[in-house]
């Protein structure tokens, strides 16, 4: 079977508005046709009308200008013949993608290395505004750990299509002999399958973008994190010790102090509560609650304000800063409330390290203490897999006590009756 529909390439020069100003020089385009429609490409020559010859489309003086665009021109063919050969669709837009690296043809899936790829991926998480800004800073540390393993292997150059279980496994192994930079210590099991599970997401990136034909994880597996529950949040008796601490004169460390407790009390992450318009906090049946749409996930939550939550809303609701910005706690970055919340657990006698996403595990932690169901905190924290609210429910024990309890009760009031039938040893 041929492909008798008709391909053309054809070099011109085209004014570029922006440069005439600067130089007589035009820019050289590269139009593809196909099936009479065409798709063009700007390349980046410049040459001017006398040193551009019209008819040959090719420059008169320039030996590697000529060299390069007669290339380019046996690739534009050869990428037809490919997608026809792999009986994909043919296509000018489908051949300038291929060309411009947004898409890969058979033959150049062979070629990709996982460096250009992960700079393909990179572009991909900067340009999509559904992925959240901490998320795109989370995958940007991730990327660097791996691009740090393949400078461990000395070959910048290794193909996408060489990953395989054995890469995976020596991967692995390097995490588990790397040295947290923040920490100076080993990193820990559940973090090296963090950096397992991006890739493995990376790789699902590729399949989709079709540079690679399927996921090398398919055949490795990770190993299991046996180490305890790292989740760390403050205890009952430590939320109101903090809680009725004064931080006397101190507006800075009151303010970050505050916004804590309040994301204690309603399960906020940080990129909510600074993104908490006053807009968002309204009456429903004549209570406070909190309903937008969260920035991690989009999804929507309707939270119920508790009392101290409340008396921290209204201290804040007319702040200059909250009238100027329409939020409650403006102008506040990451890294400097936790600097702060640290000076905050010693003024309060709080032996714990503390960071900011302590006080969503404290809220998960509590609500569950005190009763609340597990379906109930999964919709107030947002959490769109109950698994992730029910490792609250394992710390705090509280699904084992409440079944112990009924289970309990049951026995007690069956050895009664059983109690009450056996005659004493007097009769």
């Amino acid at each position: 079977m041929v492909d008798n529909k008709k391909l053309s390439v054809k070099f011109y020069l085209r004014d570029n508005l922006k440069e005439l100003k600067k130089t007589d020089k035009k820019r050289v385009y590269c139009r593809i046709g196909y099936d009479r429609k065409a798709s063009e490409i700007s390349l980046d020559f410049w040459y001017s009308m006398k040193e551009w010859s019209k008819k040959k489309e090719l420059p008169k003086y320039d030996d590697a200008g000529i060299e390069f665009f007669s290339n380019l021109r046996s690739e534009i063919y050869q990428i037809r013949a490919d997608l026809f050969n792999e009986k994909r669709k043919v296509s000018a837009r489908r051949i300038k993608m291929i060309l411009s690296g947004e898409e890969l043809s058979g033959k150049k899936v062979k070629r990709i290395t996982i460096s250009e790829a992960l700079e393909l991926y990179k572009e991909y998480t900067n340009e999509n505004i559904q992925i959240a800004l901490s998320t795109r800073k989370s995958i940007k540390v991730k990327i660097r750990r791996w691009e740090e393993f393949l400078k461990s292997k000395g070959n910048q150059e290794i193909l996408l299509s060489e990953v395989d279980k054995v890469f995976l496994f020596d991967m692995d192994l390097y995490y588990v002999n790397s040295v947290s930079k923040q920490f100076k210590k080993p990193l820990k099991r559940n973090y090296i399958n963090h950096l397992h599970k991006f890739f493995k997401t990376f790789l699902n990136w590729c399949i989709l973008k079709n540079y690679i034909k399927e996921n090398p994880y398919k055949f490795f597996k990770l190993k299991k994190d046996d180490s305890k529950a790292t989740i760390k949040y403050l205890t009952q008796d430590e939320l109101i010790k903090m809680h009725s601490h004064q931080l006397h004169g101190n507006i800075r460390l009151t303010k970050i102090k505050d916004m804590f407790l309040f994301c204690c009390y309603t399960g906020l992450r940080f990129s909510d509560v600074t993104a908490l318009k006053l807009s968002d906090i309204t009456l429903v049946n004549e209570n406070l609650a909190i309903k937008k749409e969260q920035v991690k996930t989009g999804k929507r939550v309707y939270i119920p304000l508790l009392e101290p939550a409340k008396e921290i809303y209204h201290k804040y609701k007319d702040d200059d800063g909250a009238k100027i910005t329409g939020l409650l706690f403006p102008g506040i970055t990451n890294q400097k409330a936790n600097i702060y919340l640290k000076e905050i657990a010693t003024i309060c006698n709080i032996d714990k390290t503390l960071n900011f996403h302590m006080s969503r595990h404290t809220c998960g932690t509590y609500l569950i203490s005190n009763g609340m169901s597990l379906e109930e905190v999964a919709e107030i924290l947002g959490h769109t897999d109950i698994k992730t609210t029910r490792i609250y429910a394992k710390i705090t024990g509280k699904s084992i006590n409440k079944s112990m309890e009924a289970i309990n009760k049951k026995l007690v009031k069956h050895l009664e009756g059983v109690c009450q039938t056996i005659p004493s040893k007097s009769n």
